[in-house]
């Protein structure tokens, strides 16, 4: 599933090929994973070159140089390609990025909604008792 809730047969576009040239490293606590698919025909002629990064606080899965990925994204070209799930047919697995901080805000918007319930469940019953 991609991070807008579409999965990846609901997707038209996808780009498979090779990993070449794959960068990872850390910026400002985020990790970064940069790399290259090429993509050939049939007869191994190169087609495209494609730059992707995945970034977020958290990767799981691997991916290293030479594996044949899949990522379920339209490219615009010349832009790098910013995925957050890649599926590595070489190791028959998904990389995985989720962002601890997105899922954090969302818990805390959570308990925000429900103290808001609780209070007005609460002010209903003092009213109600108020009124008998």
């Amino acid at each position: 599933m991609r991070d807008d809730g579409k999965t990846a047969k609901e997707i038209n576009e996808s780009v498979r090929g090779q990993v070449r040239q794959l960068k990872t490293f850390v910026v400002d606590k985020d990790q970064v994973w940069q790399f290259i698919i090429k993509v050939t025909d049939k007869d191994l002629n190169e087609l495209k070159s494609i730059p992707v990064e995945i970034r977020s606080s958290r990767i799981n899965g691997i991916i290293n140089d030479g594996d044949e990925v899949e990522v379920f994204e339209k490219w615009n070209p010349p832009q790098m390609m910013s995925v957050f799930r890649v599926f590595n047919h070489s190791t028959n697995s998904e990389i995985v990025a989720y962002d601890i901080r997105k899922d954090k805000e969302k818990f805390k918007k959570g308990c925000f909604f429900i103290l808001i319930i609780v209070v007005v469940i609460i002010f209903a019953l003092i009213m109600s008792i108020s009124n008998k």
